[in-house]
């Protein structure tokens, strides 16, 4: 999942792997790490088995992010001043039997006020 934030705290985004504004905030996972990309407010944070790996084809390049089961995978950018955003990402999902669901979110927040 990946979170954007902007100055006032507003969040969007959660998936595998996104770009919030092409070549300005990525992650392509090539670091071999949970590390990497560019212009991130922190590390991915990550719940459960999440693991960055060079197995099972990724889409490019040669690693991308692998997010079992129950899992989740969360990282904020600051889009303060942007207009025009596009979230974009490639997903893969194997394993997925009957009622199986697997989500991507995008989300806008605004943090508590108070003392």
């Amino acid at each position: 999942m990946v979170t954007a934030q902007d100055s006032a705290t507003n969040e969007s985004g959660n998936s595998s792997e996104a770009s919030a504004t092409p070549n300005t905030i990525f992650d392509d996972f090539e670091s071999g790490d949970l590390l990497g990309g560019r212009a991130w407010l922190d590390n991915w944070i990550v719940t459960g088995p999440v693991t960055v790996v060079s197995t099972d084809s990724p889409q490019a390049g040669t690693y991308h992010l692998n997010v079992d089961k129950g899992s989740d995978a969360v990282r904020s950018a600051n889009l303060s001043g942007q207009t025009n955003m596009r979230l974009q990402f490639w997903v893969k999902i194997n394993g997925h039997k009957g009622n199986s669901k697997s989500y991507a979110e995008v989300r806008s927040q605004t943090a508590p006020t108070g003392p």
